[in-house]
C-alpha cells in the first residue's frame, strides 16, 4: 500500500512495479497520471475543468519568458519537491532566477483555498469533508489552520465539488484515498492538485466526522465498493471544527512566516458551535499570543475577521 504513507512512497510506486511488488489500490497508471503535471492537465482539460495556467522552464530566461506570457505573480516550484521545499512566489518576471528546471503556475492571487478529502472505488466518489483554509492560496497546505464546514461552501458550491471529485475520481481509476486542493477566485473552482494518496487532513477529518477513512481506504484497496461500505449519503462534522498548524519558533526564528514552503512540525485541533469558536479555540490551543500573556483573540474580534 504505497498511498498511505504520504509523498515519499509515491515516488518509490515505479520501483516497486518494475521489481514485480503488487501495489493495493491505485494502479501505477492512475498514480502517475496523477503525479505527472502534463498528464494530469491533459485530464483536467478532457474534464472541462479549471485549473491556473502553467509551464515549465529550464533556465532563467525561459522562466522569464514564461511568467511573462503567463502574467505575474506566480509560483515558482521543482519539479519533485517535498513540504514545498523550493517554492516561491514571484511578482516580478524580470527579477525571476533559477538553477534547475521549474515548473512555473499562474498565481491565483486572493483565491480561498479548499482541501478535499475524498474515499474512491475506481469509479466513483465520496467526498469525507470539504475542508476551507484561513490564509489565502499560496500558503502551504500543512501550514494553513482550516475549518470544517467551510463558511463559503454553499450547497451549490459543495455539489459542484462533489461532481469534480466523482469525474476526476473515475477518470483516474483511483481506489483508497484521494485529496483534492481546489482554489476558489472570482467565483469560479479550479484544480490546484490531485494527490492520490492519504493527505496529513485524513485524521483530522475522520475526528471531525466520526467515520474511520483508514479502515474504509483499505477496504476499497482490497477491493470493496463504496456501496458496500455503507457510508451516510453525506458526511456530516459533528460540530463545526478547526485546525491550525504548530511552528518551532522557540528553536528558529522566522518559523511561523506562512508561504509557499511548509515549516509546520506539528498541529492541533478544536471544536466550537461556530468558526469563530472554533478557531478561537484552535489559536489558544496552538499557544498564539503567550508572548504577551493574552489568551489570545477574543470571540468578538473573530467573528469580525471571519
Amino acid at each position: 500500500m504505497v498511498t498511505l504513507g504520504g509523498q515519499t512512497p509515491l515516488k518509490l510506486a515505479r520501483a516497486l512495479a518494475d521489481e514485480g511488488v503488487p501495489l493495493a489500490g491505485d494502479p501505477l497508471a492512475s498514480i502517475e497520471a496523477a503525479e505527472d503535471r502534463g498528464a494530469f492537465g491533459e485530464v483536467v482539460a478532457e474534464l472541462g475543468l479549471l485549473a491556473p495556467r502553467w509551464g515549465t522552464a529550464s533556465t532563467s530566461a525561459e522562466a522569464k519568458e514564461l511568467a511573462h506570457r503567463i502574467g505575474t505573480p506566480v509560483l515558482v516550484r521543482p519539479h519533485y519537491v517535498l513540504g514545498g521545499r523550493g517554492m516561491r512566489v514571484v511578482r516580478d518576471a524580470d527579477t525571476l532566477e533559477i538553477d534547475e528546471p521549474v515548473l512555473v503556475d499562474e498565481y491565483l492571487e486572493g483565491a480561498i483555498e479548499l482541501d478535499v478529502d475524498a474515499l474512491c472505488d475506481g469509479e466513483h466518489a465520496w467526498v469525507a469533508a470539504v475542508l476551507e483554509h484561513v490564509e489565502p492560496t499560496g500558503v502551504h497546505s500543512g501550514d494553513s489552520a482550516c475549518v470544517v464546514p467551510g463558511p463559503s461552501v454553499i450547497p451549490a458550491l459543495e455539489r459542484e465539488i462533489r461532481e469534480l471529485a466523482d469525474a476526476l475520481a473515475g477518470r483516474l481509476g483511483i481506489r483508497g484515498l484521494l485529496n483534492l486542493q481546489l482554489a476558489l477566485h472570482d467565483g469560479r473552482l479550479h484544480v490546484l492538485e490531485a494527490n492520490p494518496r492519504a493527505s496529513r487532513t485524513v485524521p483530522f477529518v475522520a475526528k471531525a466526522t466520526g467515520i474511520p477513512l483508514v479502515d474504509a481506504a483499505c477496504r476499497l484497496m482490497l477491493g470493496a465498493s463504496l456501496r458496500e461500505l455503507g457510508l451516510p449519503e453525506r458526511a456530516q462534522p459533528t460540530r463545526v471544527w478547526a485546525k491550525e498548524a504548530i511552528f518551532p519558533e522557540d528553536r528558529f526564528a522566522g518559523a511561523a512566516i506562512r508561504g509557499p514552503e511548509m515549516k509546520s512540525t506539528g498541529e492541533v485541533m478544536a471544536g466550537g458551535q461556530t468558526v469563530a469558536e472554533a478557531y478561537a479555540r484552535v489559536l489558544r490551543a496552538a499557544g498564539r499570543g503567550r508572548a504577551t500573556g493574552s489568551a489570545g483573540p477574543s470571540l468578538q474580534e473573530l467573528e469580525k475577521a471571519v
